[in-house]
């Protein structure tokens, strides 16, 4: 027997989802997934991806694919010996990999966007460059429908890197009214998105955030 508790009241008749998938999965990995299951899932992120047209998802594969293959490490060695170039070429695989959703005029849950765009914030941050480390994390926010304003609507283990980075990066600056909204905002995204990972995922990023600056989200 499955006991659910949900984390805020729910009124009868509310359709609750489970994921069958890893989320940051390309569609066609998701589908393959979901073959063993006998069903076309039709959440908000597959029906966005099938209504695609079929040539730009492969364009997108492709370029995640050379990310996975090459940029993921090679970019990340490259950044001591020539910063530059290793950020030059992430920042050009970004928006390459930003233009195909423009390309089909897609603006929610672009989420092949985020580890690419982790990458890069975190190259930015690594060689000093808070000012677009800052921009660049707001950016992966940003895709989870998260800001200073509004509750995150999709929970990944990105979501919870990036404002561990951006807190910090306020710190930094003397921006601490920024990372106190941040936190406030992440912590009450716990309690009402509907989305989102165990819990046992939910205690770890929890519990980092208590040992490095003393707030249990």
């Amino acid at each position: 027997m499955m006991i659910v508790r949900a984390a805020y009241d729910l009124t009868q008749g509310t359709e609750l989802f489970l994921t069958y998938a890893d989320i940051l999965l390309q569609y066609e990995e998701r589908t393959k997934c979901l073959d063993k299951h006998k069903f076309i899932c039709t959440c908000t992120l597959c029906e966005l991806d099938r209504a695609e047209p079929a040539a730009i998802r492969r364009k997108r594969k492709l370029l995640l694919d050379k990310y996975q293959e090459k940029y993921r490490f090679i970019m990340l060695e490259q950044i001591n010996q020539n910063p530059k170039k290793a950020i030059g070429d992430m920042l050009k695989m970004v928006t390459n990999i930003e233009n195909t959703y423009k390309e089909s005029g897609r603006e929610k849950y672009r989420l092949g966007l985020i580890e690419p765009l982790m990458a890069l914030s975190k190259m930015y941050s690594d060689t000093n460059d808070t000012q677009n480390a800052i921009k660049s994390y707001k950016k992966l926010l940003e895709i989870h429908e998260f800001d200073l304003s509004t509750n995150a609507e999709l929970l990944t283990s990105f979501l919870f890197k990036g404002v561990l980075e951006l807190f910090s990066l306020y710190h930094r600056t003397s921006q601490m009214d920024k990372g106190q909204q941040l936190l406030k905002r992440l912590r009450q995204s716990l309690i009402v998105t509907p989305t989102g990972d165990d819990r046992i995922f939910l205690e770890e990023n929890r519990q980092i955030f208590a040992c490095l600056f003393g707030v249990w989200l």
